[in-house]
């Protein structure tokens, strides 16, 4: 209880004051884990992390202002009809590799998470044979969403971090990008500019689609 203590009044004095220029402000779990490497690492340790700390920071913070400056300069689009997306971000693990090394490695949490062995639903006896770590772009499917701006979503979060995921690649783990989308409408496709490609091709995993109907009737 403490403990949860000194990181809710920690984050939230973090938001209060101004981050350093051209930096996001700490989060609760970045500042659980630099207290953990002050307390666990060497003197060398603790300053290297500090180190990646402050350039994930300046990183993120330069991603979200592209993202923001990407948004103003698109643009208008009318509103879509018919279509639904969804685009979520997976990391999976053969035995030892585990999805909650994935989330202490990154400091953030997933979207969901399983090991090898859990369930794989209250309904079936199956289980699952590998660790999976899921970052969504949206809790749902979403309704009138491109496609485009759950990965820009996406890449905001994960763009930071892009050392991490590939030293996670090279350790065993296999990345790929899930896209999702359902249409109703003959008139519309999914469209990925040059830049977003580009930011994609930059972090590991494969682009997945998978493309279908909304399940409705055309009558």
């Amino acid at each position: 209880m403490l403990a949860a203590a000194f990181l809710a009044i920690a984050a939230a004095s973090e938001r209060h004051d101004l981050p350093p220029e051209g930096q996001i402000p700490l989060t609760r779990n970045e500042i659980a884990t630099l207290f953990a490497h002050l307390i666990t690492q060497s003197p060398a340790g603790t300053r290297r992390r500090l180190r990646w700390s402050t350039w994930r920071r300046r990183h993120q913070y330069r991603a979200q202002l592209d993202h923001e400056n990407d948004r103003h300069r698109r643009p208008a689009r009318r509103s879509l009809t018919g279509v639904q997306t969804k685009a979520t971000f997976r990391l999976s693990g053969d035995a030892g590799l585990t999805a909650a090394a994935i989330t202490r490695r990154l400091a953030i949490h997933p979207t969901r998470a399983f090991e090898a062995g859990d369930p794989v639903s209250s309904r079936s006896p199956s289980t699952h044979d590998c660790s999976l770590w899921l970052l969504s772009s949206s809790a749902e499917v979403q309704d009138g969403t491109e496609l485009a701006e759950h990965l820009h979503r996406l890449l905001a979060t994960l763009e930071p971090l892009t050392p991490l995921l590939w030293e996670l690649v090279h350790e065993g783990y296999e990345a790929n990008w899930y896209c999702w989308i359902a249409s109703h409408t003959t008139e519309h496709a999914a469209e990925l500019d040059r830049t977003t490609l580009r930011r994609l091709l930059a972090l590991p995993g494969d682009l997945w689609l998978d493309v279908c109907g909304d399940g409705k009737d055309d009558e």
